[in-house]
């Protein structure tokens, strides 16, 4: 039997569990180059600003010590709370950073 699992809170893992699995593989956050990767992707079918900046996004993202699935579900929060107001057609930096 071959178990494979994921977590990002190791320390609520019981202790005879994490025993009886011999490989830990920790990965780490992503770095800014990969971040900027990670963005293209989730906005390659919006319509982004002719100002947006991926650079400037990254920066932001990798301070703020964001994991993959942080990005993913703030870009989503973003997407949501742009269609609602309805203010602009396309992709700001403003509209990613006014949460954060």
């Amino acid at each position: 039997v071959l178990v494979i699992a994921a977590t990002n809170r190791l320390d609520f893992i019981d202790k005879a569990v994490l025993r009886r699995m011999n490989v830990h593989i920790k990965i780490g956050l992503p770095n800014k180059h990969d971040i900027k990767i990670i963005c293209k992707r989730l906005l390659r079918q919006e319509k982004l600003d002719e100002s947006f900046s991926f650079e400037q996004l990254s920066t932001l993202f990798h301070e703020k010590k964001f994991s993959c699935s942080d990005i993913k579900e703030h870009l989503k929060k973003c997407a949501i709370q742009r269609f609602l107001s309805k203010t602009s057609s396309s992709w700001t930096n403003d509209h990613i950073q006014g949460d954060l």
